[in-house]
């Protein structure tokens, strides 16, 4: 599954949101990806669930160059620790793009919708903890249009 999305999202102020979806200890980073270099992004932990909110401002930023070579993404980095007692070594997580209640549509990078499940997350591959590791990461780069 390719580890690049653009969400629909038009102007406006959204909340993007990152869950597990097996059982392990997760860590995420959000970074705005611009020419000036990259900027961090805070978020919060509800309910197991990390929650970033992207202002106006910032999504406008994100909308600003969608046809250039390289244009402003967000890079989302997913960390892992395998779970004490967890059934197997497998992990994965969802993303969701929001505006107030309303989830917002995604495809890939041929044009493809990407699907979402029934909370509107769309979901990554499966991954698997390496051999002899309890530990591993991710990414996803996600536009907006």
């Amino acid at each position: 599954m390719s580890k690049y999305s653009r969400w629909q999202t038009g102007p406006g102020a959204l909340t993007l949101s990152v869950r597990p979806l097996r059982p392990f200890v997760m860590m995420t980073r959000l970074s705005l990806i611009i020419s000036g270099g990259p900027i961090k992004l805070t978020g919060t932990t509800v309910a197991g669930i990390d929650v970033y909110q992207l202002d106006a401002a910032t999504v406008q930023l994100l909308l600003s160059a969608p046809t250039s070579q390289d244009p402003p993404s967000l890079l989302l980095s997913v960390g892992a620790v395998l779970s004490p007692g967890a059934p197997n070594r497998n992990w994965a997580w969802g993303t969701r793009i929001t505006r107030g209640v309303q989830v917002l549509p995604c495809i890939d990078d041929t044009g493809k919708s990407l699907p979402l499940d029934s909370n509107g997350f769309r979901l990554t591959s499966l991954r698997t903890f390496p051999a002899g590791k309890n530990v591993a990461a991710g990414l996803d780069i996600i536009t907006l249009a």
